[in-house]
C-alpha cells in the first residue's frame, strides 16, 4: 500500500522560483561569457552548473506530489525522507508502539529509536 504526498500550491511555487533561477544564472552566463573572451573558466563554471542543478530540483518539486511518502507491505514500513537522504525502512516487527502528536505519528521503536509520519503532507484519500 502506498501514500502520496499531497498536492501543495507552495510545492509548485517552488518549482518555479527554482526555474526562475535556473533561467537567470543561464542568462548570466550568456551574458558573461563575452566578457571572459569566450574562455571557460571556474566562475562561469559555477554559473552553469547550477543551471542544471536549479531545473532538477524545480522538477522535483512539480512531481512531489507523485512520489511515495509512505509505503506499507506486510513486513515493512518505508518513510520517504528528502532528495538527498534515502526512504527509512522500518520492519513492522521493529515498531513498539505509537503515538500521536498534533498532526504527526510517531512510531517509537523497540531499539528506543522514533520515526515520525506527518499527516500534513499526505493526500486526504490516504488518511481516511
Amino acid at each position: 500500500m502506498e501514500f502520496k504526498f499531497k498536492e501543495n500550491y507552495i510545492w509548485k511555487f517552488s518549482g518555479h522560483i527554482w526555474f526562475l533561477i535556473s533561467l537567470v544564472y543561464l542568462g548570466l552566463a550568456i551574458f558573461l561569457l563575452p566578457l571572459f573572451e569566450f574562455r571557460f573558466n571556474g566562475m562561469l563554471f559555477l554559473i552553469v552548473s547550477y543551471v542544471p542543478l536549479g531545473f532538477g530540483v524545480g522538477i522535483y518539486y512539480f512531481k512531489l506530489n507523485t512520489i511515495d511518502y509512505i509505503r506499507l507491505s506486510d513486513s515493512e514500513l518505508s518513510i520517504y525522507r528528502n532528495l538527498i537522504l534515502p526512504r527509512m525502512k522500518i520492519s513492522i516487527s521493529e515498531i513498539e508502539r505509537g503515538k500521536i502528536l498534533g498532526e504527526k505519528l510517531i512510531l517509537i521503536l523497540k531499539n528506543g529509536k522514533e520515526a515520525e509520519v506527518s499527516f500534513k503532507v499526505l493526500t486526504i484519500e490516504s488518511i481516511s
